[in-house]
């Protein structure tokens, strides 16, 4: 019976563990069944680089980037090269921004690879970036050269410049060497009349083709500045004058762009066909004397022929060419403008050809004075056409006439006054 009752109570715990067996193994099909459910979530992010440039509120908010250079002093690759080595930022020039140096962010919390090339005449002089260099760099720049030279129309990498491949880890930057590289243009002082060109502008764009197929583009704006020069006035009749005087004046040289203008004066003949006169030529019709005029350049001398003036300049008005006008002092006031304390008296042993020329020495900004000498050789009339050539910019013209007599007690004609009131016909 023991026996019995013992097989019976293991029976039972047999049981009992088979149906606490069960019970688990319910419990763990149950758990099994009812698998564990992750929660998956994606936020696609296009890839992109942070421009380390300001966005003008005046420009749309647009960021892009402008260079500025003189088409006096256009700068070649190797040059902008080598001043990017010496200083870092490009150019030293305050003036001159032929070359910048750009920096690109990778704000993400990726890693980003990606392409730069530049469009128009623009390119990529070389690149600074602390994360090792890509290994396809040299495959990049083979198969957009080999695009440029074959190129066919359309083809969007034909105009792409190389600039190199970069991994930019998170938080890696990268700074590019940007050059502007606009080549030389002659001067246009045989243009149309009336057209005044100063400045040439290109554009082209800086690309940044990520590997996942985005492409990010800021735009690149290039400016030539040309100078120029301003005469005042633009033309004289020195009137009667005898043969054995002599008669000046003097005419002052502007120059209103931020480029120096490297100037000198030529003789502008007349047009082939004109008759000659004891080796002058006959210019126009006759003149208020009766008389056709003579073009012989010979007899109007200049102080200079050529030189260099740097801007932009004063006003004819500011620089103490002329006297300031107090414009609210009354015509019936006590003290009229000609006997106020502003007149300027030189003393005798400075003229005034030369006391504006060491102003001008001093501060090159003041308008530059040059003579020029009237010394008829005969009882005839001349006129002639002088042009101020600059270089690499736009010239200007004036003309010079007067008339040669025998007569005693002749006066030549009053030189021109310089000041607010010679544009109003004063």
């Amino acid at each position: 019976a023991g026996s019995v009752a013992g097989q019976s109570g293991g029976g039972g715990g047999s049981t009992q563990s088979k149906q606490g067996g069960g019970k688990g193994s319910r419990q763990q099909e149950r758990e099994t069944l009812a698998a564990i459910k992750i929660q998956l979530s994606a936020r696609p992010t296009a890839p992109r680089l942070l421009l380390d440039k300001q966005a003008h509120a005046d420009k749309d908010h647009v960021q892009f980037l402008k260079f500025v250079a003189f088409s006096t002093r256009i700068l070649s690759a190797e040059a902008i090269a080598a001043s990017f080595e010496a200083n870092g930022s490009g150019p030293s020039s305050a003036e001159v921004s032929q070359g910048r140096a750009v920096v690109f962010t990778n704000p993400l919390d990726m890693s980003i690879t990606c392409a730069m090339s530049t469009t128009g005449p623009f390119r990529v002089l070389g690149s600074k970036c602390l994360a090792p260099p890509h290994p396809l760099n040299k495959a990049l720049a083979q198969e957009l050269g080999s695009a440029g030279q074959g190129g066919a129309s359309g083809s969007a990498s034909a105009s792409h410049k190389a600039g190199g491949i970069f991994t930019l880890p998170p938080q890696e930057s990268v700074t590019l060497y940007v050059g502007y590289l606009p080549g030389r243009a002659a001067s246009r002082g045989g243009g149309a009349v009336g057209e005044l060109t100063l400045k040439d502008e290109h554009e082209g764009l800086l690309s940044v083709r990520f590997a996942t197929g985005q492409v990010q583009t800021t735009r690149l704006v290039g400016v030539v500045q040309r100078p120029m020069i301003v005469c005042a006035p633009s033309e004289h009749d020195f009137g009667l004058v005898h043969t054995e005087s002599k008669e000046a004046f003097l005419v002052y040289l502007s120059n209103p762009t931020e480029v120096e203008a490297k100037w000198r004066i030529q003789h502008v003949p007349v047009k082939l066909g004109a008759s000659r006169t004891a080796n002058s030529f006959a210019v126009g019709p006759k003149d208020a004397h009766g008389k056709v005029p003579l073009d012989d350049p010979d007899v109007f001398a200049f102080s200079a022929y050529s030189g260099k003036q740097m801007g932009p300049s004063l006003g004819l008005s500011s620089a103490a060419a002329a006297l300031p006008l107090d414009f609210n002092r009354a015509h019936n006031a006590a003290f009229s403008q000609g006997h106020s304390v502003t007149r300027v008296s030189w003393k005798d042993s400075a003229d005034l050809h030369s006391a504006l020329s060491k102003r001008n020495e001093s501060n090159f900004r003041s308008p530059h004075p040059i003579k020029v000498t009237f010394r008829p050789p005969a009882d005839k009339a001349y006129r002639s056409r002088f042009r101020f050539v600059v270089d690499g910019g736009e010239g200007f013209d004036i003309v010079l006439s007067g008339l040669g007599t025998f007569e005693e007690d002749t006066r030549p004609a009053r030189p021109p006054k310089i000041g607010p009131k010679m544009y109003h016909g004063h």
